[in-house]
């Protein structure tokens, strides 16, 4: 799963969970729990993402085996797993087991910083000119991928469910392995790229291989769907596409393929009234003297060249440029997670964003305020919350997203108070949030600036009835909506 910074987090599982097969397993590159050591301790956390802690929780109803990448500096340590490194997450739940791989240092070097994230996300994201084709990277994302495939059971009444792009040669192992009757299904969390990017992957062919040993393959929206159909009626001469019905034929079996875009969890949501008085939220507030009183454009993003900073750090100094009346009134609060910090690309863009703010405030700021405020500290959930809450704008300005799920938990936490959203169109979630956004082309840094404009000046009519319709939306496309689809497409996949 890609590694968004995410706010919503179920409270409980949210779906009926009746129908999932005895022998149920969910494979992905992130692990639902991590041990690590502190002063002597061993200390567990779960990540803050939604969709993370809502998988959790249909295991811990269902029962079954989740299997991951065992990245904590605890994780193996003999007090907190067994001889064959599994993890039983919750006590009453023997059922439900972490089996965690323990990758060596170059395996994660070569396989997670290096395939997965200087081959796939940037080709995916058709950031080509951060692709690093490094033999070394594809020996090692094969290998792991072999070692995720041989921990999965292939009974064949059981499901298998993968997650994203680091797993994609997992489902042709399975396959290799005996597990011809066992189901296999893939969610794709990021864009799937135009055959005319795809096809310079040295590895195309092995990767469509592998995908397509799969029962089926999931996407966000159609375009992505599209996209993947095309690259395989393109690259591989023995597959046969039936577009209209989004199913390949391939290797004497049926590939279907299908759209459930991933959403926040309505159900668990805090009410707004009180994220605007959490005691994390009151606390980070005072300790970065954000002052809500002003009008507050919000950005909450991971440190990745695809999520447009630049772009909207330059958009902004137009507006103050073209509107000095707008100085000292509109404050951006962009809220940073770094990432990736191993891979150069990465490093280099946190320069890069961070002398971009510093000549910004430079040129701006006057003794009582300055145009950014630039957090690179850790929010815990709650403050996170808080932080969305306070928006009068969010600035979601991706040059490139599979979704962002953001966008979505910043209007839903602001339903009592709307935010405008500026959205990329370049999102997967431009296409879901059909009406009420203001939409923006984060290349476009004149229209960008316009649109900061006009999203200040927006009435609170005009602001109502566009958030009324993304929460219609958002409402429609739920995380609870997109784990039903799932259940139902296991349970038709068995009968």
């Amino acid at each position: 799963m890609s590694d968004e910074p995410t706010a919503e987090t179920p409270a409980s599982p949210p779906l009926s969970t009746g129908d999932i097969p005895e022998t149920f397993q969910i494979l992905s590159n992130r692990e639902p729990y991590e041990h690590t050591y502190d002063n002597g301790d061993i200390a567990v956390s779960k990540p803050t993402g939604g969709l993370t802690t809502a998988l959790d929780g249909v295991l811990q109803e269902t029962g079954g085996a989740w299997i991951a990448w065992g990245s904590g500096d605890a994780d193996f340590d003999p007090s907190v797993v067994t001889d064959g490194n599994e993890f039983r997450p919750a006590a009453g739940h023997d059922d439900y087991v972490l089996h965690r791989l323990d990758l060596s240092k170059r395996e994660v070097r070569e396989y997670y910083y290096g395939y997965s994230n200087q081959v796939l996300w940037p080709l995916c994201h058709l950031e080509t000119e951060h692709v690093v084709y490094d033999e070394s990277f594809w020996t090692a994302y094969s290998a792991v991928n072999e070692r995720f495939g041989e921990t999965v059971s292939t009974d064949p009444d059981g499901v298998v469910w993968i997650q994203d792009y680091h797993l994609a040669l997992v489902p042709r192992v399975v396959r290799d392995g005996g597990g011809d009757a066992v189901t296999l299904v893939h969610f794709w969390h990021i864009p799937w790229p135009p055959v005319e990017t795809f096809e310079t992957c040295p590895q195309r062919r092995a990767l469509l291989d592998g995908l397509l040993a799969n029962d089926a393959v999931g996407f966000h929206i159609e375009r992505y769907r599209e996209r993947f159909l095309e690259c395989v009626a393109e690259l591989v001469p023995s597959a046969a596409v039936e577009t209209d019905a989004g199913t390949v034929r391939y290797d004497g079996r049926v590939t279907e393929t299908y759209v459930a875009p991933v959403g926040v969890d309505v159900r668990a949501s805090a009410p707004p009234d009180e994220l605007r008085s959490n005691p994390g939220w009151q606390r980070k507030k005072a300790a970065y003297d954000i002052d809500t009183s002003k009008t507050l454009a919000v950005g909450v993003d991971r440190l990745d060249y695809t999520k447009g900073l630049v772009e909207k750090l330059a958009a902004l100094e137009r507006v103050f440029e073209r509107h000095p009346e707008l100085r000292e009134e509109l404050t951006l609060v962009q809220k940073v997670t770094k990432s990736r910090e191993r891979i150069p690309s990465y490093r280099r863009y946190d320069q890069r964003v961070l002398e971009r703010v510093e000549a910004v405030n430079a040129r701006f700021r006057t003794d009582g305020w300055q145009p950014v405020i630039y957090i690179n500290e850790r929010f815990d959930r709650e403050s996170l919350r808080g932080l969305l809450r306070a928006a009068d704008i969010g600035a979601v300005a991706s040059r490139r997203d599979g979704l962002n799920l953001v966008a979505e938990e910043l209007v839903y936490g602001t339903r009592d108070d709307p935010a405008v959203l500026l959205l990329s169109e370049f999102t997967g979630a431009a296409e879901l949030l059909t009406d009420g956004p203001v939409r923006i082309n984060p290349f476009d840094t004149r229209a960008f600036a316009e649109a900061i404009v006009r999203a200040v000046e927006m009435d609170d009519e005009e602001r109502r009835h566009r958030h009324d319709q993304m929460l219609d939306d958002i409402e429609r496309h739920s995380l609870h909506r997109w784990l039903d689809t799932h259940v139902d497409l296991f349970t038709r996949r068995l009968d």
